[in-house]
């Protein structure tokens, strides 16, 4: 087939050769004026034309066909390179769409375990309340007194709690925001009267304070209530104890473990049982404070108190000094000496 293309390309090139030498042959002898050639080359040229057209129309289909063809064969270069292009893109599509549900997968993983802890975290706290409401509701009057002190310094309060023979009807003298405030703390197994309201009333003079409460792990009767308006008195009951506890627990969640607090001691124990190892502690540390003892031994902060307040008690620290740390009064030799008889 390559062949019978040569020899075409062969004879159409001799054929235009041989019109375009006709045509100039004919023009020499129109100038010259010769009519016989300029007819004979004229008819020669007529014929050339005759039987030579259908070769020029075929030349002119060929070429555009060539053109057309290499048009073709563009576009289909520019479709597969839109076509490898379209591919990449929907590629990439395909694999953001993997990495959004890989994402939204993961994410509602994280909800639901925020959503586990949140709800472990909730029994944490109502289990630290409820175990902290049934031991306020053990302790006798002076004993829930200094653990009112206690959950109101953990709750940014400046407290002094007064002795018992001198209190006037103040149990508390507390600051805060510079706010002076007096406190009544009754623990009741039955409900507040009004004779607490006219006692934190009558203190609230004495000791000049900005505002009175009374609070209570209990509740206030009907008359107390209308009367601690009247005189504008604070009641706190159980549920605001509630509220304070709850605070408290929040403030300590990231360093204490309330859910490792154990069982109380019996009413017959007279020490706590971690009261020999925390007087060793504060002797050798130098840290006389309820929250040392609570952190280093994972109690309650009110546990972690009293066995503070029973260190003042026998001597082997000083007693409370307001905004002051408490001083060690005993060394280690004097501690070993008195143990047998304090244990």
């Amino acid at each position: 087939m390559s062949e019978v293309k040569k020899v075409l390309t062969v004879i159409k090139n001799v054929v235009f050769i041989s019109f375009g030498l006709l045509l100039f042959l004919g023009a020499i002898a129109m100038i010259k004026e010769d009519i016989t050639s300029t007819i004979f080359f004229g008819v020669i040229g007529l014929i050339f034309i005759f039987f030579g057209k259908d070769l020029i129309l075929n030349q002119i289909q060929i070429n555009r066909k060539k053109n057309f063809m290499t048009d073709i064969q563009n576009i289909e270069k520019q479709k597969s390179i839109i076509e490898d292009k379209t591919n990449n893109l929907n590629m990439e599509i395909s694999n953001l769409i993997n990495i959004k549900e890989k994402l939204e997968k993961e994410t509602s993983q994280l909800y639901d375990v925020k959503s586990v802890l949140d709800m472990q975290i909730k029994k944490r706290e109502d289990f630290f309340v409820s175990t902290e409401l049934k031991y306020i509701d053990t302790l006798n009057g002076l004993e829930f007194e200094k653990y009112t002190g206690q959950l109101l310094s953990k709750l940014g309060y400046k407290t002094e709690v007064t002795k018992a023979s001198q209190d006037s009807g103040g149990d508390i003298i507390a600051e805060k925001d510079d706010i002076k405030y007096v406190f009544q703390c009754k623990n009741y197994s039955d409900t507040v009267g009004n004779k607490a309201i006219q006692e934190v009333y009558a203190a609230k003079g004495i000791y000049q304070c900005d505002r009175a409460i009374v609070i209570t792990n209990n509740f206030f009767t009907k008359q107390a209530q209308e009367e601690a308006n009247v005189l504008n008195i604070l009641l706190w009951d159980r549920n605001i104890i509630k509220t304070l506890l709850y605070k408290a627990y929040s403030f300590d969640l990231l360093h204490i473990d309330f859910l490792q607090k154990q069982d109380e001691q019996d009413d017959n124990e007279e020490l706590d049982i971690w009261f020999d190892d925390a007087v060793k502690a504060v002797i050798e540390t130098g840290q006389a404070s309820a929250s040392f003892i609570q952190s280093r031994y994972k109690i309650g902060y009110a546990r972690a108190g009293k066995i503070i307040d029973q260190m003042e008690e026998r001597g082997v620290i000083s007693g409370y000094q307001g905004s002051k740390p408490r001083e060690v009064l005993m060394t280690k030799e004097r501690w070993q000496q008195l143990h047998n008889e304090i244990v």
